[in-house]
């Protein structure tokens, strides 16, 4: 009796809304609606899926009228299916890859544009975003509803070749935007040991990563921090300023640990985190100390 009375009220918000003129829309799978409160602004609903501990919410914003349009940012806000609210700023909203700010982005005519919004740490038992709330300067009560997560798929990971996948290098990405690739590692002085690997951004999109933290663990137990400077993009360190990473192409990254134990035959895992995105990880790294 509680479904359907919910259903029946929903319908009846869902008339009331066209009535006001609002303009609502449902997607393919049947279920996710999204609701614009003008008709100069199409908002269409495309995919959800996990990246880590995120979910990321793709849509299509179209302008439909014959002029641009600007907006600015005014707030947002996620409900998941077990009742947990997510609050999200302009820095996890983008439309065709510009950040919808205070100081705003523009919407040309006509060109239906990629429009991202990113809800962090998210319960790993949500199904589904029950509902998300976008407020902008001009326009409040964007919405997007009943939204299913699809989780496990295309996290990223590659696994390089090996007899055994177990005991194979392996990569994880936290993000579809940036693919790793492990190549090698060289041993530099005495016991430092140099990870090289390819970032490639996927977007056609310049991105931006700043430092957050890295960690690495031998065979042997031992533990190893490393900082901004121990990881470079490009040649550049990743420091709490960041360095650029372009569109499309794939860029030489290393990875410097100090002081590691001559008796370690295999680094098991190196995790690293940017201020953008948490949870990169190379695991079962060879160590070849002949020679040394």
């Amino acid at each position: 009796m509680n479904k359907a009375l919910e259903e029946t009220n929903q319908k009846l918000e869902d008339v009331n809304n066209t009535l006001d003129g609002k303009v609502l829309s449902t997607a393919s799978n049947g279920k996710t609606k999204t609701l614009s409160p003008s008709h100069d602004l199409q908002l269409e609903f495309v995919e959800c899926y996990d990246e880590g501990h995120d979910v990321v919410v793709v849509l299509k914003i179209t302008n439909t009228t014959d002029k641009e349009i600007g907006l600015n940012w005014g707030g947002g806000k996620g409900y998941d299916n077990l009742g947990n609210t997510y609050e999200f700023d302009y820095n996890f909203f983008t439309i065709g890859g510009e950040q919808v700010s205070p100081s705003g982005v523009g919407i040309p005519s006509d060109i239906p544009l990629k429009t991202l919004i990113r809800l962090k740490d998210v319960n790993a038992e949500a199904t589904s975003i029950k509902k998300i709330e976008i407020n902008t300067y001009q326009y409040k009560g964007f919405e997007v509803r009943n939204i299913p997560i699809t989780r496990g798929q295309e996290t990223g990971q590659n696994i390089s070749s090996g007899s055994d996948a177990s005991d194979a290098t392996s990569v994880l990405s936290p993000t579809r935007q940036l693919k790793l690739e492990y190549k090698d590692n060289l041993i530099e002085g005495s016991n430092n040991v140099l990870i090289n690997f390819l970032m490639t951004n996927t977007q056609s999109e310049e991105t931006y990563l700043n430092w957050g933290g890295g960690r690495a663990w031998d065979d042997q137990g031992n533990m190893y921090e490393f900082g901004g400077d121990e990881f470079t993009v490009g040649g550049k360190a990743v420091g709490p300023t960041g360095v650029p990473v372009p569109g499309e192409i794939p860029v030489k990254c290393e990875i410097l640990l100090k002081g590691v134990s001559k008796n370690a035959k295999i680094i098991k895992l190196i995790k690293f985190d940017t201020y953008q995105f948490k949870g990169f990880e190379i695991k079962n790294i060879p160590v070849n100390w002949e020679g040394k």
